[in-house]
């Protein structure tokens, strides 16, 4: 048991983590929109890293980020899906010679918008105006208040 101790105290000795990231996580984009996407660097030692996508030009300045900084890249749709996954992959030397090498993946989403589905939702919202599309909340809150009514006046007569 001893022994074991001691081996888990060295082995934590030998972990080297990596503080680096991308943000955010998912992108949605609607027809030709420009997205920004930021990777973070939390290390003390400055980082290099690659873009792997498809359908998708980005801009970056450059591949490397900084110690404790971050870089923008810009993301233009080229041929977009529905569906696609952005990843970075970061290569990492530390000061004792260790490489690291670690990925984030980003999901990107295209939504088309449809003109005609717009126009329907707009007419919609012109046909009734404010005060009747607030009608709905304050209806309930007057059948409830009458249900507790009527129940507070049949409650003794029903035993």
């Amino acid at each position: 048991m001893k022994m074991l101790f001691i081996f888990l105290l060295f082995s934590v000795m030998l972990v080297s983590g990596s503080g680096v990231g991308v943000s955010p996580s998912k992108l949605s984009f609607s027809n030709n929109e420009e997205k920004h996407l930021f990777i973070i660097n939390q290390n003390e030692n400055p980082i290099e890293f690659e873009i792997d996508v498809e359908n998708y030009i980005f801009n970056a300045e450059s591949f490397y980020v900084d110690a404790f900084g971050k870089v923008m890249i810009t993301l233009f749709p080229d041929q977009p899906r529905k569906e696609e996954i952005l990843t970075v992959h970061f290569h990492q030397d530390s000061a004792d010679g260790i490489g690291l090498q670690s990925s984030v993946s980003v999901r990107l989403f295209h939504k088309k918008i449809d003109k005609k589905k717009a126009k329907i939702k707009s007419i919609g919202n012109s046909l009734f105006s404010e005060a009747v599309r607030n009608l709905g909340p304050v209806l309930s809150f007057v059948i409830i208040i009458a249900g507790i009514f009527i129940y507070v006046r049949l409650r003794p007569s029903l035993g």
